[in-house]
């Protein structure tokens, strides 16, 4: 065994063709049990074959995507190349392009991108733990409200007042 995937050497190019086979069947709506039948293969195989395309697809998109990213950094690079010297003359239109360009390169690297706000689920809370936030939260609300600190004097749990 010589060859790429464990074939005989020779029969790289037939595994190709009948990767492209068993894919454009799969495309069209057979089921991979009936893509073996066709194609003398197993329904493994015809599985196998499908996921083969699929994945070298994939990869030539994510190539493809890298390429376009490149390129069009390239292009806004360009583009504040040329409106910076502009930039001096506080112009609002030339300022404005600068914005956009800025925009889009912010866009494209996903730098604006928001975060996933985490919320909890309230009833994960016991209800002295839910009592507990809500003083927390109405005490920091005071502090805001009138620039002074709140003093927590509530005894902690199993404390005994001297």
């Amino acid at each position: 065994m010589s060859g790429i995937d464990n074939q005989p050497a020779g029969t790289h190019e037939d595994m190709a063709e009948r990767r492209v086979k068993a894919f454009e069947l799969r495309k069209a709506g057979s089921s991979y049990r009936q893509i073996g039948r066709a194609l003398g293969v197993s329904g493994q195989t015809a599985h196998e074959d499908v996921q083969a395309v699929l994945a070298e697809l994939a990869a030539q998109r994510i190539e493809s995507a890298a390429a376009y990213v490149a390129i069009e950094l390239e292009r806004l690079d360009m583009a504040q190349l040329a409106l910076y010297p502009h930039l001096k003359t506080g112009d609002p239109q030339t300022i404005h392009a600068w914005v956009k360009v800025s925009e889009s390169r912010r866009k494209l690297l996903g730098l604006d991108a928001q975060q996933p706000i985490i919320v909890e689920q309230p009833y994960a809370l016991t209800e002295s733990e839910r009592l507990e936030r809500l003083v927390r939260l109405l005490d920091t609300a005071r502090e805001r409200a009138t620039g002074r600190a709140v003093i927590d004097v509530t005894p902690e749990p199993g404390h005994v007042a001297e």
